[in-house]
């Protein structure tokens, strides 16, 4: 495994704890991954941030709706 973030599952929360434990062996080859994985997470934050701005249509706007956009851009970041 090269550590990229790449194919993952966004909400998979062992990729902290594998991320982790292979930097304890190798920090340098790591890093690039600590990097992906900052910049998913900000890339996430931002379309969050893009989503919330623009206008809801009744129509479309529903709690479930709201659910699935969010694991849709969680995935999409990663």
């Amino acid at each position: 495994m090269d550590g990229s973030i790449q194919g993952q599952f966004a909400l998979d929360v062992q990729g902290l704890d594998r991320l982790k434990h292979s930097a304890a062996r190798d920090p340098q080859k790591q890093l690039r991954s600590a990097a992906e994985q900052f910049e998913a997470l900000f890339l996430h934050r931002m379309v969050k941030s893009m989503r919330d701005a623009t206008p809801r249509s009744e129509l479309t706007d529903s709690s479930q709706m709201r659910f699935y956009q969010s694991l849709f851009d969680q995935q999409m970041s990663q």
